[in-house]
């Protein structure tokens, strides 16, 4: 690839990944916010609050459990990371654009205590956990937490080489099929070198979607890699292909309480930056028109928001027109928080974490 043309891809994901950097430092520090349009107890008092009460169910579905879940302690080889790096929450979802600023200001707001293994705010599905754990615990610097067993899979968590971003990797054991191969999804990391983080790479035995730019995980995920000064494989965005790129702008915009900010897309490559206030990292709605045919629906992708009431998120997604897949169950490896589950419009799950 000649430099111009790398140069052109490069552009503007540095760009975003300098306002991620920016707007949180890439430290994952949690904000509990509120989803627009529910109220939420005030700040000062959310940490004598009793439990909040588990919702009723949806008149029109039964109510899956979201509850049946086993934490497992990480392995022994993973024993050296640091016990007192902060735990990650999800995803932070509903700031509006006009509180943004002033919630960047204010102090986290108090919260239940951490569950012994934190929730990874994004997480594939793979289908060689060994090889997966190989690729991102060794050239992209990762640390492995622990595990969470669910009733259909186990979770692998993942920590970020700098920063306290949480990923997730989901094996499943259900027996259903699911695609896990080539699915448009990627990672997006600040690297301070991207010369030295590709050798590590290649080193490595893995390959590139785009030379020194993308690397193709075990699965064919993409980890893309961004110069950043001072960075050291940072996790600052995901990315998702989808097949709607207004409608799902619309959708993170108005169920889940995103602000869109710049695009950052090259030619027939479209490409949406989501922010919202607290999070670890931010989201990259991607979708091409180049008339290429790709598989955008039921990919198996998870991404987890912290809301202040999962009921009241999971109705709004509801109005929005998605599907809602399991009511708000209290889970005991999240500190008993209620978790409820849905879709976006292409079929990524959505994880409700209620605070």
């Amino acid at each position: 690839m000649c430099s111009a043309t790398r140069s052109k891809l490069l552009r503007p994901s540095l760009l975003f990944a300098t306002l991620c950097l920016q707007a949180w430092g890439c430290t994952g520090e949690p904000k509990i916010v509120t989803v627009p349009g529910v109220s939420a107890a005030p700040p000062a008092a959310a940490s004598s609050m009793p439990p909040p009460a588990a919702a009723p169910a949806a008149p029109a579905r039964a109510p899956q459990s979201a509850a049946s879940t086993q934490v497992l302690p990480p392995p022994a080889a993973a024993a050296s990371s640091p016990a007192s790096a902060a735990p990650s929450l999800p995803m932070q979802a509903g700031m509006s654009a006009a509180s943004m600023a002033a919630a960047g200001a204010a102090a986290p707001v108090s919260a239940p205590a951490a569950p012994a293994v934190p929730t990874p705010s994004v997480a594939f599905a793979v289908s060689d956990l060994d090889a997966s754990l190989a690729f991102y615990t060794g050239p992209m610097g990762m640390t492995r937490v622990g595990e969470i067993m669910r009733a259909d899979r186990t979770e692998v968590v993942l920590k970020a080489h700098s920063g306290n971003a949480m990923f997730g990797l989901m094996k499943f054991s259900d027996g259903k099929q699911r695609n896990v191969k080539n699915v448009p999804a990627k990672l997006i990391f600040g690297v301070d070198d991207t010369a030295v983080a590709e050798r590590r790479i290649t080193e490595a035995g893995y390959s590139f979607q785009i030379a020194g730019v993308i690397a193709n995980d075990p699965d064919g995920y993409g980890a893309e890699l961004l110069q950043q000064m001072g960075a050291d494989r940072v996790i600052v965005a995901v990315g998702l292909h989808v097949s709607q790129y207004m409608d799902s702008i619309n959708f993170y915009r108005d169920a889940l309480g995103m602000v869109p900010a710049q695009d950052t897309g090259v030619g027939s490559f479209q490409e949406k930056v989501m922010l919202g206030a607290g999070l670890s990292h931010g989201i990259l709605i991607m979708h091409y028109e180049d008339g290429v045919a790709r598989n955008y629906k039921d990919n198996p992708v998870k991404l987890s928001f912290a809301v202040s009431d999962a009921a009241a998120a999971l109705m709004k997604i509801e109005q929005a027109g998605q599907m809602i897949v399991a009511q708000p169950m209290p889970v005991p490896a999240l500190a008993n928080a209620n978790v409820g589950i849905a879709k976006d419009p292409d079929g990524y799950t959505l994880e409700l974490v209620g605070r």
